[in-house]
Formats: structure tokens, C-alpha cells, sequence
């Protein structure tokens, strides 16, 4: 038996996060994640690596499947999750995303600002000053914020606040690697998490789980002992970008070696487009040694003919990732059959938003969208959440603090329970979502 005040599943940010949350207000808890277990194999197609130790770090005995094929891996097995691989570009949404969220101004940004207070190096690229003096204001071009240390080697992850809540709070916290939670059972006072052939109980007052989209789905279906559901997503393209205006690389970077930087892929401004109450999201990236060699990769149509002029190129030819909220993107249906998931059917949009509408406004900015782009598969950019369970063609719903039927106590808090996926990197809003969700279980008692 395994005692504390509160059971956390999940060491990505927005299990620390929500940690940190309960530790400052003098609670005691418990994190417990999937870190540190060995896979049995790995499937070098998916190409994500833990960025300090560049070593495969998905769980590839625990993926989503589609006509028997793998489509992506479900889980990490790194200790902040995620975040461990991806880095962190933290933005905040704009105000029509927040109010589609279902929060105010003033709350999201409250909470926003607390958050950045646990992410440190916070940098803002020199590129978005140049760039502003130089070019039309048809566009609204904004910095992204980078968590990054000044070589620009280490981005902030989950584990680095992981770590110093366990210095800090080393009284009221503990953390327990290499559960792989299955499902969550309430036994009288006691939960019981069930994990492969074990069981561990734990005497605890609630249980939040912050597992990851397709994990925290597949232990949500579990507990309501139904096998389909269906996962939103944040479509993402990737197109070409000519710039012909006056170069805007910094030739003095703000942080950093420049031979170090040029092999690292960061965004380096944020353009946001809005179109009938809708926003998109474009993230500018250069053209870095990191992503020739994914272009070459993905895209080698597009790489033999520009190899020849790469270094000039490198100042004029860039990349936009281009990101759709979920009310302009793919729905999955997923079904799990004997512990595989497979993603049984996608939903296609009502409407469907198109970047070329604002090919004006690129153009005045002095930047030439190229009619050439690179859809990711869907539900492979892992920009993905607002969870459906559906049992005996009804649908299962959260209610307002991530609980479900007949489980009280045990609160889902990460992009489960988001009513509304905005467009581009969200993790700061799911993490603004949880904070606002515990809020409301701390107000309610």
C-alpha cells in the first residue's frame, strides 16, 4: 500500500506542472510514469529521438495501428515525456482561440504567466525585430517564445522541473518509474492501478491523470469498459517560403555559436492568420542543417534541385509549418482490439482552410508561398486531444473537472478534456486548461 494525499500519472509537463501546483500549496503527492523501461525494439520510420541522448525513446510495443500497419507510438519512455523530445516553443493562442477555449483573457494569461515562472532561459529570437523594421505590417508576425539555454543545446523539458521538485519538495513528493498504467480501478478508499500482470494500490484522495492523449483515451476506455474512441487533431503541413526583401538573418545571433546553431531547427517567428473567426498558425523555421536533411528525407523532389544552391538558399528559403485548429482538421475513430489500437476511420472537416487565401498578404510582407507541400499523416505530429468515448452508439462525456461516470475522484486534466485544440504547438494551453481545471476541483472541495 502506497500512501500520500494525490496519485499523478505522467511526468510530462503537465504532470510536473501540476505537481508543482499541489506542492506549493503544501499537499502531498505521487508521480508515477512509464520512464526507463527498455523497448524490445524501435522503428527508426518515426525519427524522434530524446535530444540530449538522441536515442529512441517511444514506446514501440504501445502504438496506434491502421490497416495493420504502424502509424505512430502512443507513449514515451522517457521521464518528461514528450517534452523530452520536442523541446520548448511556448506560445500563447490568440484571443479567439482562448475564447473558444472557454476561458477570459485575463484567466489564460494569469495562468500563462504563472507557468513561465518554472521555465527558465526564456529567449526571444532577434529575427522578429529585424524582420518587423523590414517588411509590410500585412501580416501578424509575432516572436515565438524558446525555452533554451544560450548554446542553444538544451530546451527545456518536463524532467529538468521534475528533478528540482524532488529536491525541493523532497518531503511531500515521491516518483515511481516503470508503471505502465492500463487502467484505474476504485476499491472502497483504495485505487488500484492495474499495470501489464501487477497491481499496485495506492490510499490517496484523488487520482489526475496526465498521461498523453492516446494513453490517457485508452485508460479512459478501460474504466468505462468500452474499446471506441475518437481523438481530434491539429493538421500540419509544411511549405515552402521564399523571402526576397532584405535578408533578415541576424548575422550576430542573440544566443549562441553560430556553427552550433545552424545544425538546430527552432522557429524563429510566429505568424498568425485569422479568417472568419478562425486562427492559423505558421511557424517560420530557417533552413538549418537539421532540416535539409529531413527535407531530403521526406522530400527529395523538392531537395535535388536546391542542393546546388543551399548557402544561398539558406537565407532565402524557409519553411513554414503550418497548423489548423481542430474545428478545421481531422477527426480519428479509434477501436482497441485485444490491447492494439487501431485507428478504424477519419473524419474529414466540414470546411477545410487553405494558407493560399493570404497568398496577398505574404506577398506585400515580401514572402512567396510555393505551391508545394508536405501534409503529415494524420494523427503523426502528435498535435492531438478533445477525447470521445462512445458505448452502445452513445457517447461518454468529462464533465467540467475531468471526470467520468461513476469515478469520482479520479480527474483526467491533459488534452483529454480540451473542448477546443487551437492551432499550432498547445501545450501551453493544455497546461493552462489542467491549472484551470484544478482550480475548479480545489474550489468545488
Amino acid at each position: 500500500m502506497i500512501k500520500s494525499e494525490y496519485l499523478i500519472v505522467g511526468s510530462g509537463p503537465i504532470g510536473v506542472l501540476t505537481a508543482q501546483y499541489l506542492l506549493e500549496k503544501n499537499r502531498k503527492v505521487i508521480i508515477i510514469d512509464n520512464s526507463f523501461k527498455k523497448n524490445k525494439s524501435i522503428d527508426r520510420n518515426f525519427n524522434l529521438k530524446n535530444l540530449d541522448t538522441k536515442s529512441f525513446v517511444y514506446d514501440f510495443e504501445n502504438t496506434a495501428y491502421k490497416n495493420n500497419k504502424k502509424i505512430l507510438p502512443i507513449s514515451s519512455k522517457s521521464a518528461g515525456g514528450f517534452s523530452k523530445v520536442w523541446g520548448g516553443t511556448l506560445n500563447p493562442v490568440s484571443k479567439t482561440e482562448i475564447k473558444k477555449m472557454g476561458l477570459t483573457d485575463k484567466e489564460y494569461f494569469r495562468i500563462y504567466n504563472w507557468i513561465l515562472k518554472y521555465v527558465p532561459n526564456i529567449e526571444f529570437t532577434s529575427v522578429y525585430q529585424s524582420l518587423k523594421q523590414n517588411i509590410h505590417n500585412s501580416l501578424d508576425i509575432y516572436p515565438p517564445v524558446l525555452s533554451v539555454d544560450k548554446h542553444a543545446e538544451n530546451f527545456w523539458n518536463a524532467e529538468i522541473l521534475l528533478n528540482k521538485l524532488l529536491v525541493k519538495y523532497k518531503n511531500n513528493v515521491k516518483y515511481i518509474p516503470d508503471i505502465e498504467v492500463h487502467s484505474i480501478n476504485k476499491k472502497g478508499d483504495i485505487f488500484e492501478v492495474l499495470s501489464n500482470n501487477q497491481s499496485f494500490n495506492f490510499s490517496v484522495k484523488k487520482v489526475f491523470i496526465c498521461s498523453g492523449i492516446f494513453s490517457s483515451s485508452q485508460i479512459a476506455s478501460k474504466m468505462q469498459n468500452t474499446n471506441k474512441f475518437s481523438i481530434s487533431d491539429s493538421d500540419l503541413a509544411i511549405w515552402p517560403i521564399f523571402y526576397f526583401g532584405k535578408t533578415f538573418l541576424p548575422l550576430n545571433r542573440s544566443f549562441g555559436n553560430l556553427n552550433r546553431m545552424l545544425e538546430k531547427a527552432y522557429a524563429m517567428l510566429i505568424i498568425n492568420l485569422e479568417q472568419k473567426n478562425t486562427s492559423i498558425k505558421c511557424q517560420l523555421y530557417e533552413l538549418s542543417d537539421e532540416s535539409i536533411k529531413e527535407i531530403e528525407k521526406r522530400l527529395p523532389v523538392l531537395y535535388k534541385p536546391t542542393k546546388i544552391f543551399i548557402n544561398f538558399l539558406k537565407k532565402r528559403l524557409f519553411l513554414l509549418f503550418v497548423y489548423k485548429d481542430s474545428d478545421h482538421s481531422k477527426k480519428g475513430l479509434f477501436r482497441i482490439d485485444k490491447e492494439k489500437v487501431y485507428l478504424e476511420k477519419i473524419i474529414e472537416p466540414k470546411f477545410k482552410l487553405s494558407i493560399f487565401k493570404f497568398f496577398t498578404k505574404f506577398i506585400k510582407s515580401k514572402f512567396l508561398l510555393i505551391p508545394f507541400k508536405y501534409q503529415f499523416k494524420s494523427f503523426g505530429s502528435f498535435h492531438s486531444g478533445i477525447t470521445n468515448l462512445y458505448k452502445d452508439n452513445k457517447n461518454i462525456y468529462f464533465d467540467s473537472k475531468g471526470q467520468l461516470p461513476e469515478f469520482p475522484n479520479i480527474h483526467f486534466l491533459d488534452s483529454t478534456i480540451l473542448n477546443f485544440i487551437p492551432s499550432g504547438p498547445f501545450t501551453m494551453s493544455s497546461i493552462v486548461n489542467c491549472i484551470a481545471t484544478l482550480e475548479l476541483i480545489e474550489d468545488e472541495g
